[in-house]
């Protein structure tokens, strides 16, 4: 009976003494492991951004994972950012974080390269960073196209020299555009049938394809419409009407939509429109309120459309224009040119037929 108790009591403590060193082993684990885990990486970012062709853009860098939560305080920062020099042009490195002012920075700008180090001035106090702490700006100047923008390192250490393991986010400069849809037509090539002539020159088509002439559209602001917000130059004016151009993403608001031609009236939309979207369509060809102060054409098969007849392009269709065109109707001029009202690439009487009526009322741009 003793013997069993002697058994029974050394069985409990080989128990006791198994789950203690049980624990230990799995304590030792999670600290080598567990612990291990818990600590969040460090993250660098860059981000994906829009510019607008000829301005400078500021492109922040971003931290996480340094602060006191994650335990991990940095001793020193290198990072290399690379770019395309044909795209973005450095300009400099500003707003640093002020913990790490500039003067504690080493920045060395090679041709589509920028390579910047951090070291804590003391190489003893390592430093906690906030999370989302912009450490600097990279201002670029922006001539348009896409650039990536790649860490092709990014090295931090602890207060004991100890590399911090890291992952980054790269990011991008680009115009991040948004596509215009429209639709136009000009009373000079109007055919009929929700269709244009092609215009001509000496030689034939001046335009391949599907292109009937070009025009300029303008976006002008929608409160004070003297301030002309952007300008798309030579656009392409399809024979059915139609025309697609890009515009750069940062113009969200509303703006009224002009049109130019060579010889037709300045045209306005007949309210300001919302560029809110990555698709915006305006069509001026469904009723002449689709033009500020229904200033269009109507050709009567339900299409409106551009007058004809300002060749000068002073905004109204009048005797002035008449002589800007007497020069080339006197020798009977050919080619792409402002006096071929109907576009056929020959100046004669058939022009002045085509802007009788225009002339005969002063037909004249309606604007804000």
């Amino acid at each position: 009976m003793h013997h069993q108790y002697l058994c029974a009591i050394n069985l409990a403590n080989f128990k006791l003494m198994y789950m203690k060193k049980s624990f230990l082993i799995f304590f030792v684990l999670f600290f080598l492991f567990g612990f291990a885990s818990l600590q969040a990486q460090i993250l660098v970012t860059l981000p994906d951004t829009t510019g607008v062709v000829g301005n400078t853009i500021n492109v922040p860098v971003k931290l996480f994972g340094a602060n006191s939560n994650s335990n991990q305080p940095v001793l020193g920062i290198d990072l290399n950012i690379s770019y395309l020099p044909a795209n973005l042009v450095y300009s400099g490195v500003t707003n640093f974080y002020s913990e790490t002012p500039q003067s504690q920075w080493n920045i060395n700008n090679l041709s589509g390269l920028l390579k910047t180090v951090w070291i804590e001035p003391s190489y003893v106090n390592a430093l906690e960073i906030p999370d989302g702490t912009v450490l600097f700006e990279i201002v670029f100047t922006y001539l348009g196209g896409t650039s990536p923008l790649q860490f092709t390192k990014h090295d931090f250490i602890n207060q004991y020299l100890e590399n911090i393991e890291s992952v980054a986010t790269d990011g991008s400069v680009g115009s991040g555009s948004k596509t215009l849809n429209l639709r136009v037509f000009l009373e000079g090539l109007y055919a009929g049938g929700m269709t244009m002539n092609k215009a001509q020159d000496d030689m034939g088509d001046h335009f391949p394809e599907t292109v009937a002439d070009q025009i300029t559209v303008e976006l002008h602001n929608e409160t004070d419409y003297a301030t002309i917000e952007h300008t798309a130059a030579d656009v392409d004016l399809n024979t059915d009407g139609t025309v697609s151009i890009s515009i750069p993403s940062s113009f969200s608001g509303m703006y009224y939509i002009t049109i130019k031609h060579r010889n037709s009236i300045e045209t306005v939309s007949g309210t300001a429109v919302e560029f809110s979207g990555s698709t915006i369509t305006y069509d001026f060809s469904t009723a002449a309120s689709q033009a500020f102060g229904d200033n269009q054409k109507d050709f009567g098969d339900g299409a409106f459309g551009l007058f004809v007849g300002d060749a000068n392009q002073d905004g109204i269709i009048d005797g002035d224009d008449l002589v800007y065109m007497d020069p080339d109707l006197t020798i009977g001029n050919i080619g792409y040119l402002p006096s071929d009202l109907n576009g056929d690439g020959l100046i004669d009487g058939d022009d002045l037929v085509k802007g009788d009526l225009n002339f005969i009322n002063g037909v004249s741009a309606v604007t804000l």
